[in-house]
């Protein structure tokens, strides 16, 4: 074997000092790129983990419209991208979507003759997979919703499935399996769906409705702003009725400090009347209590059906109030004339003590009323200036 010369044997050595030192750096660039992909890609899963689903409007929707399945496609978007509030109303909507107690779906599609978008309830055929029948859903003069079963008259095709329009005589009362959403006001397509913006049926804000101030009722200790709350009256011989059912509470501020003693609620005029009516009636009867109770899960608990009967004089100045929309009306004085025997209890209990020391206890109820806004309204006056 040659035996290489000095400047060979330097030549070779720097050859392979070369080669190593680029093994070295290309080894190290595609560690470096490997770990940079690394972290992209779980940058990347982390992002995707933080998405929300939200729903956006695929058409424009009017002010009281009720909000069905069809008018919405979802879109995944980074949380910090939009309001809590957006990822909030895809959870109440979902849990909402759009179906009768029968499991029939609301569908909303648009009306040629009617030059708009109408509402319709999709009425199940199991017979026949290519027939869709649908009524549509229509208000009456009370505000309650209702649609037509019995003939029907075929119309378009749409996905293959012919679509058969209701056209018979006998109304149906629409129920629903959860009260349905509307939009609080107009919408335009594209729009990305907060709570703001809808609120279920019979939670839509009316003429009447009023926020009041309350510190006539025990409250829980722990209450706080936002919480959901019935108002129960418990009678001094262990009878309990619940008098206003599912309301959400507002805790008044007074300078820095919450109010312990007070809350305030959104009541319409029966509601108001209704409460008056029983916070009298709770100054009246020594050893009764008007109490608020808290739903432990309000997004899922139904609201509980009320059991108090306000007192026939309330019931009469209900029904000469024009504050009071005729369903409200109409139904107080049907659930009073169908629970009679609620209201005798009542008044038995009531006239267990003589007028005079009713009388005396209500003074002593209101005056102590009175004095716990006054003064409340006053530290807030002061904290103000």
């Amino acid at each position: 074997m040659a035996t290489l010369n000095p400047l060979e044997q330097k030549a070779r050595s720097s050859f392979i000092k070369g080669v190593l030192i680029t093994a070295i750096i290309g080894i190290a660039i595609i560690a470096f790129l490997a770990y940079q992909l690394y972290t992209m890609q779980q940058s990347e899963k982390e992002r995707l983990a933080a998405q929300k689903t939200v729903l956006v409007l695929n058409q424009d929707v009017t002010s009281g419209e009720l909000l069905t399945s069809d008018m919405f496609t979802t879109m995944k978007v980074d949380a910090e991208t939009v309001p809590s509030t957006a990822v909030d109303a895809y959870s109440d909507l979902q849990s909402n979507f759009y179906m009768d107690e029968k499991g029939n779906q609301i569908v909303t599609y648009y009306s040629e003759e009617q030059q708009k978008s109408v509402q319709y309830i999709k009425l199940a055929d199991l017979s026949d997979s290519t027939k869709e029948t649908i009524s549509e859903i229509q208000v009456d003069e009370y505000g309650n919703y209702y649609y037509m079963t019995g003939t029907t008259s075929e119309g378009s095709v749409e996905n293959g499935k012919t679509i058969y329009y209701v056209t018979g005589t006998t109304k149906n009362t629409l129920t629903m399996q959860n009260a349905p959403f509307v939009a609080k006001f107009d919408l335009d397509k594209n729009t990305v769906v907060t709570t703001g913006m809808i609120s279920a049926y019979d939670q839509l804000p009316t003429d009447d409705l009023r926020e009041q101030e309350v510190s006539a009722v025990v409250l829980p200790t722990d209450l706080s702003d936002n919480d959901v709350v019935d108002i129960r009256l418990r009678m001094p011989d262990g009878k309990d009725y619940l008098v206003i059912s599912k309301k959400t509470v507002t805790i008044p501020t007074v300078g820095d400090t919450k109010s312990s003693s007070t809350m305030s609620i959104d009541l319409k005029e029966s509601e108001i009347l209704t409460l008056s009516c029983a916070t009298v009636e709770a100054y009246e009867m020594s050893g009764s209590m008007l109490y608020a109770v808290k739903y432990t899960d309000p997004g899922v608990q139904e609201k509980a059906t009320t059991t108090y009967i306000p007192s026939v004089e309330t019931l009469q100045l209900v029904n000469s109030d024009n504050n009071i929309v005729k369903t409200a009306r109409d139904a107080l004085v049907a659930y009073y004339n169908n629970n009679r025997f609620i209201r005798n209890s009542i008044d038995n209990q009531i006239n267990s003590s003589t007028a005079d020391e009713r009388s005396a206890q209500v003074q002593t109820g209101t005056s102590t009323e009175t004095s716990t806004l006054s003064t409340q309204r006053q530290e807030y006056v002061q904290a103000m200036q």
